[in-house]
């Protein structure tokens, strides 16, 4: 499962988006606790600058900071690890194995048995 640590976030969204486009849907913005003037405030604190260049001159504003920090909806994460491979700030997101009670299965393990329909069969 993924962690996202917001003392870290840069605000970016690549998790985000990578994970609504590709993967499981379960990184949101809604959750977080603090409004969002406090969340903004307690970033502009914590970042100056990102460590991405184009973001930093967007704007002509330099003091760009995320104003939400995403959060993992830890039941519907299943652990790919695209959040954390497109994430530009190393240690910002971590994955965690979470116990689940369940046997490891292997993905040819998890279908076999299963028929699918072959290109251009109905």
């Amino acid at each position: 499962m993924a962690r996202i640590d917001p003392s870290k976030c840069i605000g970016c969204d690549l998790c985000y988006i990578a994970c609504w486009d590709g993967a499981h849907q379960c990184i949101h913005h809604e959750g977080n606790r603090e409004s969002p003037a406090a969340r903004l405030a307690a970033s502009r604190q914590r970042i100056a600058l990102t460590p991405i260049a184009k973001l930093d001159t967007m704007g002509g504003n330099r003091n760009r900071a995320p104003s939400r920090v995403p959060t993992v909806d830890e039941k519907e994460c299943g652990g790919c690890n695209l959040c954390s491979l497109v994430c530009p700030v190393d240690g910002c997101i971590i994955m965690e194995q979470v116990p689940t009670g369940k046997p490891k299965k292997s993905w040819e393990q998890r279908t076999v048995g299963r028929a699918y329909a072959k290109p251009g069969e109905a």
